[in-house]
C-alpha cells in the first residue's frame, strides 16, 4: 500500500503491513472516515466483501478441525518432486550413476552431513522437527534454513560397502586431503536466494569456487551438487567430472540426491532458465542495481536474449542430461481448425528406462520482427528401453503471434514458420517448415 486512500481503488485488506512504509488501515482508516475523506459506505463494503468470502469458504458453518499433518506422505511427494526436478548438467565419461562397488567416497560441503538448503521468502516452510542447524538472518525474506535431510546419511545408505568420509569444506586443504584419498569426491556447494532480493553476482558465496577448484585438482572424479535458486557461474566446470543442479531439494532432499547419484532414478529435470557463461552475456551487468532498466531486451526475454544475439551460454534453456539416450523421428506438422498440430516419435535408444522432456520451438518469419525461436510446447514422458512413444502437441495461436500495441491486438504474420523439436532450445533433433496465412487475434 501507498496510502489509506488505496481502499478507494477496491482494496479491502492490508496484507503484509510490516513491509509497507507505515500502517495505512486501522487508526488511519478510522480517522479518514471520521473526517469524511473516505465514505463510511466504503468501510461497510470492505467488511461485506471479507465476510462474504469467509461464509463462502464455510468458516462459520463448517468450523475447521485441527488434524495431524500427513508429514510422511508430504515428504514422499517432496522427494518425488526433487527426483524429477534436479537437472544433470554434466556427466563426463558417464561417471554417474555412481557404482556401488566404490571402495571410498569423500563427501564435502557445508552442512551436507545434516541437511539441505531451503530457499527464502513465502515458499519457505518450517521443517518438521525444526531446522538441521540454528537458522540465521531472521529479517525478511529470511531466515536461512537447512531442512533436516542429510545427504551424507543417504549416501551411506546407498553405498554400504564404501568407506565414506566427511568434511564441511571450511578448510580447503583438509577438503583436498579427503578428496585425494577417495575414489570419488561429492562436493556440495550452495547459494541462498529468496524473493524480494537480487543476487549481487553470479559467483558462489565465500570461497566455494576456490574450494571446488582445490578439490577437483586433488581428485579428477569430482561430482558437484548445487543447492541454489538460479544461474551461477562455474569457473571450475572443465575441472569436474559431473554437476547435478539440485535447486532447493526440500524435505527429503538427502535421499533424493543420493538416489539420483546412484541411479535409482534417472535425472529428468530441465533448466527453466539459461545459465550464462559470465555476467558479460546478460542484458544488465549490475544485477543488484536499484535503478533497473526493464526495457533493455524488449520482447527478447530470457533465452530469447541469447538466441537473438547469437550468444553461446554455459547451459541453454531446457537443457538436462539423463542416464539414457533418445532419438526423435516422424515429425509431422499441419494446420487444423486454426491450430498448429505437431506430431513426432521419441525412442529410448539407451540402456535404461528414463524420462525425456520433448520440446517444441517455433521460429517466426522475418516479417514478424521476432528474431528468436520461442518455446511453443513440451511433454515429459517415461520411455522404456527400446520403446517408442508418440507425442502430439497443439500450439496456442498466441505463440505464433506478435503484439501490436497501437492496435491493441495480436497478429500472426503470413509466411513460413520453422517448427523444431529436440531435448532443449539449442539442440534441434528434427525440423520442418509450414506456411501460415495472416491472422488477427483479438484480445
Amino acid at each position: 500500500m501507498h496510502s489509506t486512500a488505496d481502499v478507494l481503488a477496491g482494496l479491502d485488506q492490508e496484507s503484509g503491513d510490516a513491509f509497507d512504509k507505515e500502517p495505512y488501515l486501522g487508526a488511519p482508516l478510522r480517522e479518514a472516515i471520521l473526517d469524511e475523506r473516505i465514505p463510511r459506505t466504503r468501510l461497510m463494503d470492505m467488511v461485506h466483501r471479507i465476510l462474504r468470502s469467509m461464509f463462502a469458504a464455510g468458516l462459520f458453518d463448517r468450523p475447521q478441525i485441527i488434524r495431524p499433518i500427513a508429514a510422511a506422505a508430504d515428504a514422499r511427494v517432496a522427494q518425488a518432486n526433487e527426483e524429477q526436478a534436479a537437472v544433470l548438467l554434466k556427466n563426463r565419461a558417464q561417471l554417474l550413476p555412481l557404482s556401488r562397488a566404490l571402495s571410498s567416497i569423500a563427501v564435502i560441503g557445508e552442512n551436507a552431513d545434516v541437511g539441505v538448503l531451503a530457499g527464502g521468502g513465502s515458499s519457505q516452510v518450517w521443517p518438521v522437527g525444526g531446522p538441521a542447524v540454528p537458522p540465521r538472518n531472521f529479517n525478511f525474506p529470511g531466515p536461512v534454513l537447512w531442512d533436516p535431510s542429510s545427504p551424507l546419511r543417504a549416501i551411506r545408505a546407498e553405498a554400504k560397502g564404501a568407506r565414506i568420509t566427511f568434511c564441511d569444506g571450511a578448510d580447503p586443504a583438509l577438503a583436498a586431503s579427503h578428496a585425494r584419498a577417495a575414489n570419488v569426491a561429492i562436493l556440495f556447494v550452495n547459494q541462498w536466494n529468496a524473493e524480494s532480493i537480487d543476487a549481487n553476482d553470479l559467483r558462489l558465496a565465500g570461497n566455494q569456487d576456490a574450494l571446488v577448484a582445490r578439490v577437483a585438482a586433488s581428485n579428477p572424479h569430482t561430482v558437484v551438487v548445487l543447492e541454489n535458486g538460479g544461474p551461477v557461474a562455474m569457473p571450475w566446470i572443465s575441472s569436474v567430472q559431473a554437476v547435478l543442479e539440485a535447486w532447493y531439494p526440500g524435505a527429503r532432499g538427502g535421499p533424493a540426491i543420493a538416489r539420483l547419484l546412484f541411479g535409482d532414478v534417472s535425472p529428468s529435470g530441465r533448466l527453466p532458465v539459461t545459465f550464462p557463461r559470465s555476467i558479460s552475456q546478460l542484458p544488465r551487468r549490475e544485477l543488484a542495481s536499484p535503478d533497473i532498466d526493464y526495457n533493455v531486451e524488449g520482447a527478447d526475454v530470457g533465452y530469447k536474449w541469447f538466441d537473438a544475439r547469437r550468444l553461446q551460454p554455459l547451459f541453454p534453456f531446457g537443457y538436462g542430461l539423463t542416464y539414457s539416450r533418445f532419438d526423435y523421428s516422424n515429425l509431422r506438422v499441419r494446420q487444423s481448425k486454426g491450430r498448429l498440430d505437431v506430431a513426432f516419435a521419441v525412442k529410448n535408444a539407451g540402456g535404461r528406462a528414463a524420462m525425456e522432456v520433448a520440446q517444441l520451438y517455433l521460429q517466426l518469419p522475418a516479417v514478424s520482427g521476432a528474431d528468436a525461436p520461442r518455446l511453443a510446447g513440451w511433454q515429459k514422458l517415461f520411455v522404456g528401453v527400446g520403446q517408442t512413444r508418440n507425442v502430439h502437441l497443439t500450439v496456442n495461436p498466441l505463440f505464433e503471434a506478435t503484439f501490436d500495441p497501437n492496435a491493441n491486438d495480436w497478429n500472426i504474420a503470413a509466411g513460413r514458420y520453422r517448427v523444431s523439436i529436440g531435448p532443449n532450445e539449442r539442440e534441434v533433433a528434427r525440423w520442418a517448415w509450414i506456411t501460415l496465412p495472416a491472422q488477427r487475434i483479438a484480445p
